[in-house]
């Protein structure tokens, strides 16, 4: 690739979001972190069964099984929901480190050494 750019060029302009955005934005996050952590209890209190009515399975890796929510399980949403079953290889340090990208350089420069993505873009740092 002489000359050029492995990655994409972004497309979106720069998002810019007021103090009131931010603050919006985090307690959203906090809201969907601590929901997903009620979900998680109630997984391992049901003895870490999945419901096959509900949950349709879609790929596997080793022992980590991930399902598709079935749309009649939930017709209201407009977004598909996964679950993933099972252990992540790495420390959930490893595993931290590859989601989170607080500016475009730092996500380019991991994808660089992880060789697993090259169009995406950060609309925004919010913390």
């Amino acid at each position: 690739m002489a000359g050029g750019s492995r990655f994409t060029v972004n497309p979106f302009p720069e998002l810019v979001l007021t103090a009131e955005d931010r603050t919006e934005l985090i307690q959203i996050s906090h809201d969907l972190v601590m929901a997903k952590f009620a979900e998680y209890q109630e997984h391992i209190n049901n003895q870490k069964y999945v419901d096959q009515a509900r949950w349709k399975k879609y790929s596997k890796e080793g022992n980590m099984m991930m399902y598709l929510e079935r749309k009649k399980a939930n017709p209201e949403s407009k977004l598909p929901a996964l679950l993933m079953v099972g252990p992540l290889p790495g420390s959930l340090d490893e595993n931290m480190f590859g989601l989170v990208s607080p500016t475009l350089e730092s996500m380019r420069i991991k994808s660089s050494y992880l060789k697993d993505f090259n169009a995406a873009a950060v609309l925004a740092t919010i913390v």
